[in-house]
This record gives C-alpha cells, sequence and structure tokens, in this order.
C-alpha cells in the first residue's frame, strides 16, 4: 500500500499545536513561573469568541467533506476547549498563584491535538484506500 498523502496531511498539520505545546509544556517545567492570571483570562476570552463562531459555522459540514472538513472541524472544536480550559486556568492562578493550572491544561491541549490528529489520518486513511481500491 502506497503511503498517505494529500488528506493525510491534514493529519500532519494538527500535529504542530500538539508539539508546540508539548515544547512549551517543556519549558514551562524546566522554570514554572505562573502566567499573569488576567491577561490570560481576557486572551482565552477574546479567542474563545472567535473560536467558537468558527465551530459552530463548521458544525453543519463536519461530516460533508471528508478529512478535510473533519480536520477544519476539530482544529476549532479543540481551540474552543482550550480557551475554555485557558479561562479556567486564569481564574484558578488568580486564586493560587501558581504554574500547575497553565501546564496542566498545556498538557491537555496536547493529547487533544493528538487525538484530533490521529482521528483525521484515520479518516484520511480510509479515503486513500477508497481512492486506490476505485477502478481508472
Amino acid at each position: 500500500m502506497a503511503p498517505c498523502t494529500g488528506p493525510c496531511s491534514w493529519a500532519a498539520i494538527l500535529l504542530m499545536p500538539a508539539l508546540a505545546t508539548a515544547w512549551t509544556a517543556w519549558r514551562k517545567f524546566a522554570l514554572p513561573i505562573p502566567p499573569a492570571p488576567l491577561p490570560l483570562t481576557l486572551t482565552g476570552l477574546g479567542a474563545l469568541v472567535v473560536n467558537l463562531t468558527c465551530a459552530l459555522t463548521l458544525t453543519r459540514v463536519r461530516h460533508a467533506g471528508g478529512s478535510l472538513s473533519r480536520a477544519k472541524f476539530l482544529s476549532a472544536r479543540n481551540d474552543v476547549l482550550a480557551n475554555l480550559a485557558i479561562i479556567g486556568a486564569g481564574g484558578l492562578t488568580l486564586l493560587w498563584p501558581s504554574a500547575w493550572p497553565d501546564l496542566l491544561v498545556g498538557l491537555g491541549i496536547f493529547v487533544l491535538n493528538l487525538d484530533a490528529a490521529r482521528e483525521v489520518y484515520i479518516t484520511a486513511r480510509a479515503e486513500q484506500r477508497t481512492v486506490d481500491t476505485e477502478p481508472a
């Protein structure tokens, strides 16, 4: 079977935020300084508005266009979930000045992005198999 190209690249793109999050978390583990809670929370709120609008727009097509539509929807959905977690981390950091809420949210975002990349990869591989078995 040929390696998965084309649609599978969407899975690789979804891995990029996961890798960036893992790198940031690694650096924060090395120097665990709590983030400023107010900017963290306000940034999360602003991003939530934008990402929620995108996710709601993409909800109706998330299953219609194969792996590409699925990747777009999962990316927007993950951003909404991440924004909610960031807002929560900002609130916790305000009450309990620690780097841990931010670190735990970062690890959660990492896992969420890995799972989305896995899901898109599986969908893309199935699409690729369908294309490979269709008569020319």
